[in-house]
């Protein structure tokens, strides 16, 4: 499988996106449905304990389910428009979703990806999914075939040590003896 894909522009350029491996969409995943489950609870919580003590409690429970409905299918959706491609997990480990050829994603396309999720779980958890990433030649899964999307690496994860800056030049050893300018000694 390659590791990145070239594109060329129309001006005749070649950019070369390094694909997101399996491990990494993973671990962006599991960040996510962290960062998913935390909403739902804030969300329950907001709409149980605001709600059950006004004349308005009987919408409690139904607003609470529409939220986290909300919460469950629109949190991918909402984030890869509004992020660039990336949902806060993606964007911790350095990764996005563009399109196939190298744009940045739009509503459509996101809302197939994220909708045919559930095709990724099926028949037994992932398994669609990561039959679909391991055999095809960007490494997309379900969602990503149907809507014309990949995964691609965007920088170095968040807390990965940055790249060793140049060293700068130091003055240059004249004969190499010491000298002074304006009283004071240099080396």
């Amino acid at each position: 499988m390659p590791e990145d894909v070239r594109l060329t522009t129309p001006e005749n350029i070649e950019i070369r996106f390094p694909l997101a491996g399996f491990c990494t969409r993973g671990k962006a995943f599991f960040y996510d449905c962290l960062y998913q489950f935390l909403l739902s609870i804030g969300v329950v919580y907001i709409g149980v304990e605001w709600l059950a003590h006004t004349p308005l409690s009987f919408l409690a429970a139904p607003l609470s389910i529409a939220l986290t409905f909300l919460v469950v299918w629109g949190y991918h959706i909402l984030f890869e428009i509004f992020l660039d491609g990336q949902t806060p997990g993606k964007r911790h480990f350095g990764i996005r979703v563009v399109t196939l050829d190298g744009q940045r994603i739009e509503f459509f396309p996101s809302m197939v990806r994220n909708l045919a999720r559930i095709v990724d779980f099926l028949p037994f958890g992932f398994v669609a999914g990561a039959v679909a990433m391991l055999s095809s030649r960007h490494h997309q899964r379900i969602g990503d075939l149907f809507s014309r999307t990949m995964v691609i690496r965007d920088r170095a994860p968040l807390g990965a040590d940055p790249p060793a800056a140049p060293k700068a030049a130091g003055l240059p050893d004249v004969f190499g003896k010491r000298f002074t300018i304006h009283g004071r000694q240099r080396v």
